[in-house]
């Protein structure tokens, strides 16, 4: 037999045998005539990724879950879906297998629930002025106003039962309004069951950031005006800086802007990089002109400016990892409060800024060796930086005792968790109180932020600048020598 006699009977053989696998594996289903589901009404799965897909999908579903009988077989709770609960959201073309992955299956039940994150992005800190993270999406996107938190899920999560006792429809998908701040009461009440302060806490502001990732915006009026008002005193300081003569220009201050803008350009871009680089980091981080003088003035100096700075450098880190990848995993630890590392980290670095204040106000007012001289406006600077750490620390175990976070979880903010041990045995009503704490604590940094460029404190930004621009001098001088 050639090849044209035997390749067409190979082809047929083949098709055949095709024929026979496909009806083997998948029996034809049985005729009803009376519209009862079969087998391959659920099996054979339309393209989700169209409109007709889509619409076959939640038809086979709203056949159980549109009618009002529809409802778990233990319980009284409604498992109901109307065939409307999509008309005129977002959602209406997609398919409920997208949102509930794992429920087309047997036993016929969803262990994970929705999971909204297969296609939204966990928010940060913007208009909600929080993450959220141990809030379920449903709890606050869906209507329902019966909110609690799940101790065993460690989640606030939509409840089956009404504060009565009574049983709720699991199943009420009708989208919040999310623009009405009335929202925001299912959770956040005096006596809630959501583990929520009772206040609707303010957005934190872009002043934030030197301790906290925070969005790029003013936030709360108090803060944006505590934000004006520091600018103004930045303003003031520079005009007093061109009063005078800059960079041997002394007539006009547009002469002395440009004679200053063309300085700064020319020592940035030349031979006088690296040692105003060398000078940032080793006389302004370092602080080694402090060292040389003294260690224990170094120490005290040390531990409040490094403090800061690590506090800066992880909310900025934590804002651009946020921003390029914010579903990785370190996206999420970042802008997770009680995420281990971050915890520890930032209870390390308060501690630190503490010990500094502590140090120094009994260097100060305790041992008061002959070459410190105590001011009313070191008292003051001393008292606003020690206010915000200790005010902070209270409003962190505030939080831990109201959030009712797990021991084991909290431990590691071992200073806060160590606070909310002793708060918790108060009588006190700290879902109000911790709002007030939030006040206080915010308060205490608007103050600050006020107070930098008027008072004493104003050598934090001016003694940097000079130092930078003395080696860029020297630098310039060595070479000419």
């Amino acid at each position: 037999m050639n090849t044209k006699q035997w390749l067409p009977a190979a082809l047929a053989a083949c098709l055949v045998l095709g024929i026979g696998v496909v009806l083997w594996q998948t029996p034809a289903p049985a005729p009803t005539g009376d519209g009862a589901l079969v087998c391959l009404d659920c099996h054979r799965r339309p393209n989700t990724d169209t409109n007709e897909g889509v619409a076959t999908v939640n038809g086979f579903c709203n056949r159980c879950h549109a009618d009002s009988a529809c409802q778990r077989s233990q319980s009284l709770v409604s498992l109901q879906v109307p065939a409307d609960a999509f008309e005129g959201s977002g959602h209406r073309h997609v398919a409920c297998i997208h949102c509930h992955s794992d429920v087309a299956r047997n036993p016929h039940q969803s262990v994970a629930g929705a999971q909204c994150r297969t296609c939204h992005p966990v928010h940060g800190n913007g208009p909600i002025g929080d993450p959220h993270l141990r809030v379920t999406c449903q709890a606050c996107h869906l209507a329902s106003p019966h909110v609690a938190l799940d101790q065993r899920m460690d989640l606030v999560r939509l409840t089956r039962t009404d504060d009565q006792g009574q049983a709720l429809a699991l199943a009420n998908h009708k989208r919040a309004d999310l623009a009405d701040p009335a929202m925001c009461a299912k959770c956040h009440f005096s006596g809630n069951r959501a583990g929520a302060p009772a206040w609707v806490l303010p957005n934190k502001s872009f002043l934030c950031l030197v301790c906290h990732p925070a969005p790029l915006a003013l936030g709360h009026w108090s803060l944006g005006l505590a934000a004006l008002i520091g600018l103004a005193g930045l303003a003031a300081l520079v005009l007093f800086w061109f009063s005078g003569t800059v960079d041997g220009e002394s007539d006009g201050t547009h002469r002395k802007v440009a004679a200053g803008s063309e300085a700064v350009w020319n020592a940035v871009f030349s031979h006088r990089l690296r040692a105003m680089v060398k000078a940032l980091l080793l006389d302004v981080i370092l602080q080694r002109r402090l060292f040389k003088i003294g260690l224990q003035r170094w120490m005290i100096h040390g531990l409040i400016l490094w403090g800061f700075i690590g506090r800066l450098a992880l909310s900025l880190t934590t804002g651009i990892v946020f921003f390029l990848s914010p579903d990785s995993e370190l996206a999420l630890a970042l802008i997770d409060k009680n995420h281990w590392a971050v915890a520890l980290i930032n209870d390390a670095l308060g501690t630190a800024i503490m010990a500094g204040v502590i140090w120094a106000a009994i260097l100060r007012y305790g041992v008061k060796p002959d070459h410190v001289l105590s001011q009313e406006q070191d008292t003051l600077s001393l008292a606003l930086v020690g206010a915000i750490v200790f005010s902070g620390f209270f409003l962190e175990a505030a939080r831990i005792v109201v959030t009712q976070v797990p021991d084991a979880v909290a431990g590691y903010a071992f200073v806060g968790f160590g606070l909310a041990r002793g708060l918790s045995l108060l009588p006190f009503d700290w879902q109000q109180l911790q709002g007030v704490l939030w006040v206080v604590h915010a308060a205490c940094w608007a103050g600050f932020v006020v107070y930098l460029p008027f008072g004493k404190l104003k050598h934090v930004l001016t003694t940097p600048l000079s130092l930078v621009m003395e080696a860029a001098v020297a630098k310039t001088a060595k070479n000419e020598g």
